[in-house]
């Protein structure tokens, strides 16, 4: 009988170790699991709010949320499964961006404590406690230059998406000799025999960005243009052909003039009241005689198309400015 107490004492203790391995491993599992679960409940409840969320907006919601927690090992899992399930998406390349920032600057960016020595935590001489006395829990308090930086890095991210899907819309030229690269609007040529009002940005390999301005007239008369009145609504703005490149000439479709600028800060307000205007219309003053047309729908959307595309890219020259500023 003690025999028959003994091996059920022992085949009890064999089944609680078993159970407590297998459990540990199935939590381990099921950690990833949740996260999917997460996202779908996200997912769900997104379709109570104006613009619908997918599971790949979810998971890298969830993405951010770690990060900012701190958790960068949880926020690694999320990227991998991100990645698995959407490869090659917008989503998970911003995740990449926001984990390689993170493990740059340390990992824990959004609960490193704050420290007054350049960035380096202050060192700490370890105390004996007194005897039956606990340690107090410590809480990490973020830097609030490591929060703004952090915001800073997801602004980035965010508008690479932005950027990625304005260039969809648009068509690059590269100059060589120039070492520039163009970009304009894929349905518009540079030789057209027709009236329209275009915008187009220029980008050089030093990293520098401008926007330029063509107006294009045809005819059958030639006007001889020195310039043009751009009605915005209740506004006005005047363009000179003194600045900038005029080309007059005939061809098989009659009298042309291309008009090509380099657009100033006060140009720049025009095109964006142009791309919301009501209504918006042109008029070319020639020594020969003046002619106003109305821009059309198209033109104002493909000079809305342009803008987007040039304050994509030029955020990240500001916004990485101000990260370097705060690294210091």
């Amino acid at each position: 009988m003690r025999l028959v107490v003994i091996w059920t004492i022992f085949f009890a203790y064999i089944a609680i170790i078993l159970y407590i391995v297998f459990q540990t491993e199935d939590d381990f599992g099921n950690n990833i699991f949740s996260d999917v679960q997460v996202a779908d409940s996200l997912l769900a409840d997104s379709s109570l709010i104006g613009a619908p969320m997918t599971q790949a907006d979810s998971l890298f919601s969830l993405i951010e949320d770690a990060l900012e927690k701190g958790d960068l090992d949880r926020a690694r899992e999320l990227a991998k499964l991100l990645e698995e399930k959407y490869p090659g998406s917008t989503n998970s390349q911003a995740a990449q961006i926001l984990i390689e920032n993170a493990e740059t600057h340390g990992g824990d960016l959004a609960n490193r404590p704050a420290s007054g020595n350049d960035g380096q935590q202050p060192k700490v001489t370890p105390q004996t406690p007194p005897p039956n006395t606990k340690p107090r829990a410590t809480t990490r308090r973020s830097s609030p230059r490591n929060e703004e930086r952090l915001a800073q890095e997801r602004l980035l991210a965010k508008n690479q998406q932005i950027l990625d899907e304005a260039l969809t819309r648009m068509r690059s030229v590269r100059s060589e000799t120039q070492n520039i690269t163009w970009y304009y609007n894929k349905n518009v040529s540079h030789y057209v025999y027709k009236n329209s009002f275009e915008a187009y940005i220029g980008q050089s390999d030093e990293g520098d960005l401008w926007l330029r301005l063509r107006i294009y007239y045809n005819g059958e008369n030639g006007l001889n243009i020195h310039t043009y009145g751009v009605y915005v609504d209740d506004k006005e703005y005047t363009i000179s052909t003194l600045n900038g490149k005029m080309e007059r000439g005939r061809g098989p479709k009659g009298a042309y003039e291309w008009f090509d600028k380099y657009v100033s800060a006060k140009e720049i307000e025009m095109l964006q009241e142009i791309m919301n205007a009501k209504r918006a219309a042109l008029r070319y003053m020639g020594k020969t005689e003046n002619w106003e047309r109305t821009l059309t729908e198209m033109e104002k959307l493909r000079i809305k198309y342009v803008m987007e595309a040039y304050q994509a890219m030029l955020l990240p020259r500001k916004s990485n400015q101000s990260i370097a500023a705060l690294k210091k």
